[in-house]
């Protein structure tokens, strides 16, 4: 049968930092029930923030997406026809995107994020997977044929593994219902897009999300770690995941490869600097950074043992990485953190985006946040660590 979901934090504590948390109502009603609509939305958990030419956005819990356009303090709940925890955000210009979370809900947006509709939950990602696995099925079948010896042993492996997951999706579709949270969304263009979930999920539409194909079969992932946050420098597609399992893609999301992390704990997030540089964060304070498109990694002081959830670039390049505690790391575009510093609320931060007046808005445990960075200090912190990551048992989760 198919696995439960090992939730990573509820929405109550947010107690560790990821994409996860455990829904507050288990029934599937929540798929097509509208998000709540209520003067203090602004302080129900939210986990994710997305920004345009000209407004911010948050999602979260219940469903709820409040967007305020820039050069205003004023936030505004938008209308959402769903009440699912929301866990990701992203646009592909000032009009259109799109936002993921539980019971494998995507919604989409085409009038500057002020409304939104369902395109796909997770019942209908349970069909997309049968008929993916069905085909994989026959294509393997027809290769048994006429294979040798050796590749009909691995082939008849293949099979038996199909038709048990075919047996655990029929299972799912009759009584159990989909299980598996969509944890990350890259809108590459109005047409492209990538979704990815727990337990080794992962979706691309290329007509704006009309239709959604199951490309969870071009990536290594025999193990079903989770796949956590995308990055992308124009190049390459990144994704981080479970377990310091990282991927990149050289053709947005049509085939994939692992590339080797020097790190075996979880990573939540991932961004690129203004120098192009590719930036990985994590479970324990882990951050690295690669100037060769994850050809290699190094690893920065970060200064605390907390995990790091969110991130943003400041208008002068620096890098803020946010996590447990508060905690809100400032890096500047050579990888030295210049400052660490708590919030005063002192909560689970789940994400944050930089303004151009200098402040940043943040979410987590407590909803929406504000903070303005105090004057940097002259670089006193010491240098990035060239020595080993940690190992399995000083950092895993």
């Amino acid at each position: 049968m198919l696995k439960p979901v090992k939730y990573l934090f509820c929405v109550a504590a947010l107690a560790a930092s990821s994409s996860y948390a455990a829904p507050t109502n288990t029934s599937y009603e929540v798929i097509e029930e509208p998000a709540m609509r209520a003067p203090e939305a602004t302080s129900a958990a939210m986990l994710k923030l997305a920004q345009t030419d000209e407004r911010t956005f948050a999602v979260g819990d219940y469903g709820i997406v409040l967007f305020r356009d820039n050069q205003d303090a004023q936030w505004q709940q938008a209308e959402v026809d769903t009440s699912v925890l929301l866990t990701s955000v992203d646009f592909a210009d000032n009009q259109h995107g799109w936002a993921v979370g539980h019971h494998g809900v995507i919604i989409h947006t085409n009038d500057a994020g002020e409304t939104w509709q369902r395109q796909l939950d997770g019942f209908d990602i349970l069909e997309l997977q049968k008929v993916a696995f069905e085909q994989q099925l026959q294509e393997f079948e027809a290769e048994l044929e006429t294979a040798d010896d050796a590749t009909a042993e691995e082939l008849a492996f293949e099979i038996e593994n199909i038709e048990y997951e075919l047996e655990s999706l029929a299972f799912a579709l009759e009584s159990e219902g989909p299980t598996r949270p969509l944890l990350s969304v890259f809108a590459i263009n109005k047409d492209e897009i990538l979704v990815a979930a727990a337990y080794g999920l992962m979706l691309k539409s290329s007509d704006g999300g009309a239709s959604w194909q199951v490309i969870s079969n071009r990536l290594d992932n025999e193990r079903g770690y989770h796949y956590n946050a995308f990055a992308y420098d124009g190049t390459y597609t990144y994704v981080a995941a479970e377990s310091g399992t990282f991927y990149r893609s050289p053709d947005r999301g049509e085939s994939w490869e692992q590339v080797d992390f020097p790190y075996n704990g979880s990573l939540f997030g991932a961004h690129i600097d203004n120098n192009n540089r590719l930036w990985v964060y994590g479970l324990r304070g882990n951050v690295f950074y690669s100037d060769d498109q994850a050809e290699s990694f190094t690893r920065v002081t970060a200064g605390t043992r907390v995990n790091l959830s969110g991130s943003t670039l400041t208008a002068k390049g620096n890098s803020v990485v946010v996590g447990h505690s508060g905690v809100i790391a400032i890096f500047n575009p050579n990888g030295t953190l210049i400052q660490l510093t708590e919030h005063v609320s002192g909560d689970v931060l789940t994400d944050v985006v930089a303004h151009d007046d200098g402040s940043f808005t943040l979410v987590g445990q407590g909803g929406l946040l504000s903070f303005i960075a105090p004057a940097l200090p002259v670089e006193t912190a010491p240098a990035n660590e060239q020595t080993p990551a940690p190992t399995a048992a000083q950092g895993q989760e």
